[in-house]
């Protein structure tokens, strides 16, 4: 192997990209200056399998904490943590590693993250939205359907349901909108039926709170 470039990142860290590296994901990635000077990277230098092990040490302690900053101020699921790490500059090898020690340290959690994740938006968005929001974030079909089971029972307790929330959503969008089903013609019926649809409510669900006179 043999460094082809070192690039500034900013005034710590700087880009090594490495051509007929071992692992081709390890061709190109983001290392504090202090590490690449410990370990003489320099641009034509060639790195050995020693230095090679050196170099994912380094980046894989440097990948931890990375991790500690960003689960630090929020939560994350296992897919999003990755990409921010892939895009921080790590190889996937090492962020999948980083995920791992996380997950078993049980700082990372798909399950947990789903559940306040309902808990927080049952109240603004549909359960379609937030199933798909969740989706488009890497949970599990099984998490996210334990979710709603645990938001589902919690709603129980206080004598309701998760439908229930999702008309009131419904009911508070129709009132901002002065939606008043005595008066409202087919036209303005259609376009608010609409905007509701696109939001992820069911089309069963918006003409119970709507009310008569959608056909």
């Amino acid at each position: 192997m043999i460094v082809s470039s070192i690039t500034a990142v900013n005034r710590l860290r700087s880009r090594v990209c490495l051509e007929e590296a071992a692992d081709p994901a390890f061709s190109s990635f983001v290392l504090g200056n202090r590490d690449i000077v410990s370990l003489d990277l320099r641009e034509g230098s060639d790195v050995s399998p020693d230095t090679f092990a050196q170099i994912r040490s380094a980046l894989r302690a440097a990948c931890l904490l990375k991790c500690g900053a960003l689960l630090g101020s929020r939560d994350y699921t296992r897919r999003r943590l990755i990409t921010k790490l892939c895009e921080a500059g790590f190889p996937r090898p090492v962020a999948e590693d980083a995920a791992d020690a996380m997950e078993e340290a049980h700082y990372l959690d798909d399950s947990r993250f789903a559940k306040t994740y309902v808990a927080s938006h049952i109240g603004d968005r549909s359960l379609a939205r937030i199933r798909q929001d969740l989706k488009q974030r890497g949970v599990s079909e099984e998490d996210i359907g334990e979710a709603f089971l645990a938001a589902d029972a919690e709603a129980a307790d206080r004598q309701g349901s998760l439908a229930d929330a999702e008309e009131t959503q419904i009911r508070a969008f129709l009132k901002k909108k002065h939606f008043d089903p005595e008066t409202a013609s087919f036209g303005d019926r259609q376009r608010l039926m609409a905007a509701l649809y696109r939001r992820g409510y069911a089309q069963e669900t918006i003409r119970r709170v709507m009310g008569g006179g959608e056909q």
